[in-house]
């Protein structure tokens, strides 16, 4: 199809948006741009304009972090899902206790698939894929109810967000039904919206799985595996609306090349796809795999300039504390990244930061990783 008809339609798909998000936000983004004219970064300092904040988790025997799947911070408290368990720690990092109870009666759940935190009424709902259902539990792990989600189709991920559970389907198959669907927390649907994606798959069969919803001050985030196209959840009109889309023209990822693993991988040096993507209020930050190769870009949504980090796979580099930081998670204004104990010390002669040069010396092998925090 001709790009000029592409711009076109996406230009009167946005014009039925409101006023004020067409102002704040571009409804498409070319890779061509985001590589002609970003501004390399060297180090941390030439975009960070804070300090980041160290947090060493206390490592007891019931709160080991393995592989870190998902990390919520509030303004007191840390959750942390890793290797199938949901550790709870306070924000100086000391641990607090487990959530969620494993096994098959009405109160547990069979394995803890995905989380989402209401804060404010101090509440953890757990999604149980296996179990079909959501367990809400309170902080302390009292159990409070159950939601069922036996709906057509396999949950992703949860969120929380403005009152309502809100969930995202895995597409694997091709012809999965919908990509997104709320409920109120009893569990009665208020907004369902269809899957823009078809393809046909001889075998289950993702790409990336990656962080699908994501809370903003100008609202919820939703994106779709297969999709390099993020759209808004407006709980007031229970609707899903386009937000913007990224455009790699002649890379981009064809639904044909979803139709197994074998026909992705001999396909993989001609494409571009999006494995992983943070937005905050402020910025984009976005994991790119080009023809194989991974690229980082930073989006400047009000001035609409684009960054890019001298070190593509890993980010922006942190001097005094010889590593690199990229927000894998976003929270309360806060990006979230950290750094495994393994790899602090094997760089322990190079650290100079004073707090984390002292954490690193207390830590063993087998400790839990150390937290990195950045406000904006």
């Amino acid at each position: 199809m001709d790009k000029t008809i592409i711009i076109i339609a996406l230009f009167l798909f946005s014009s039925c948006s409101s006023q004020k998000e067409n102002r704040e936000h571009n409804s498409i983004y070319s890779y061509s741009d985001l590589k002609e004219y970003s501004t390399n970064i060297t180090r941390s300092e030439d975009f960070l304009t804070l300090p980041l904040e160290y947090i060493e988790l206390e490592t007891t025997d019931n709160s080991l972090v393995g592989y870190v799947e998902r990390i919520v911070v509030n303004d007191s408290l840390i959750y942390i899902k890793s290797d199938g368990s949901l550790h709870l720690f306070e924000r100086n990092g000391k641990f607090r206790n487990s959530i969620g109870r494993v096994g098959q009666g009405p109160k547990e759940v069979i394995s803890i698939f995905d989380f989402a935190v209401d804060a404010e009424n101090q509440e953890v709902y757990i999604l149980d894929l296996q179990g079909q259902k959501i367990n809400v539990y309170k902080n302390n792990n009292t159990f409070l109810r159950s939601i069922p989600c036996k709906e057509e189709g396999i949950f992703r991920h949860v969120e929380i967000y403005k009152g309502e559970v809100c969930l995202t389907y895995m597409n694997l198959m091709g012809n999965e039904v919908n990509k997104f669907r709320s409920t109120d927390k009893e569990g009665n649907t208020r907004c369902i919206s269809a899957n823009d994606v078809k393809f046909e798959s001889l075998q289950p069969f993702a790409v990336s799985d990656c962080k699908t919803m994501q809370q903003t001050e100008i609202g919820l985030l939703v994106r779709q595996n297969f999709n390099d196209t993020i759209y808004t959840y407006h709980p007031e009109k229970d609707e899903v609306t386009l937000r913007y889309t990224f455009d790699f023209d002649d890379l981009k990822l064809s639904y044909e090349l979803l139709r197994d693993l074998e026909t992705f991988k001999r396909n993989e040096g001609s494409i571009a796809y999006i494995p992983d993507i943070t937005e905050t209020n402020k910025h984009v930050f976005v994991d790119m795999v080009v023809c194989k190769r991974k690229e980082k870009y930073i989006i400047d949504k009000k001035t609409k300039t684009f960054f890019q980090p001298q070190h593509l796979d890993k980010g922006l580099y942190i001097e005094n504390g010889s590593h690199y930081f990229w927000p894998k998670y976003y929270t309360n204004e806060t990006m979230i990244d950290f750094l495994p104990a393994d790899y602090l010390m094997e760089k322990k002669e190079e650290i100079t930061h004073p707090l984390l040069k002292s954490i690193v010396e207390r830590m063993e092998e087998d400790s839990n990783p150390v937290l990195m925090l950045y406000s904006e």
